[in-house]
């Protein structure tokens, strides 16, 4: 689960970074608005992790895998515990490309949307005249309508199995 929880922190701060990156460019390009200065789109990445479809289903998948492994170390079941191990690098790798894919797919639009040339999950300092516009529902709702297939995500309680980037 450690290793599926700090993929996603690298993933999600890559993500972020390539759309920093593609939306420089066009941020430069634009005039800064008139009387509120930069605007820049900032989200609850804890809500957006939380709101994304099938979601909870791969943390379910994730505890049976470290259940299964635990029984199989306590076997000593080596071949055993190298299947498990494959199986949760596949699910890690699946979520993680999805997740990715459907991020990358809804943060122009979003961004767009909201009038903001750069979106960031954590903007820890701005200077006066820095405008955060919060688009965690946004983002949810995007990656939601972008990604209808998975069955809704289950709210977990605070801090159940959460990244530790997302812990509150």
């Amino acid at each position: 689960m450690r290793h599926l929880t700090s993929s996603l922190h690298s993933m999600l701060t890559l993500t972020v970074a390539a759309g920093l990156l593609a939306a420089a460019p066009a941020a430069f390009a634009q005039e800064a608005p008139a009387a509120g200065g930069l605007r820049v789109g900032v989200f609850d990445a804890q809500a957006v992790y939380n709101g994304f479809p099938g979601q909870q289903q791969v943390q379910q998948q994730a505890q049976q895998l470290q259940t299964q492994m635990q029984e199989a170390a306590q076997a000593q079941n080596q071949q055993r515990m190298a299947q498990i191990q494959q199986q949760f690098q596949a699910l890690q790798q699946q979520a993680m490309q999805r997740f990715q894919q459907t991020l990358e797919q809804v943060l122009p639009a979003v961004a767009q949307a909201a009038n903001v040339p750069i979106v960031v999950h954590d903007l820890s300092y701005a200077q006066e005249g820095v405008q955060r516009v919060d688009l965690t529902q946004q983002i949810v709702e995007a990656m939601r309508q972008a990604a209808p297939a998975a069955a809704p995500a289950e709210q977990p309680a605070a801090g159940d199995d959460l990244p530790d980037f997302l812990q509150p």
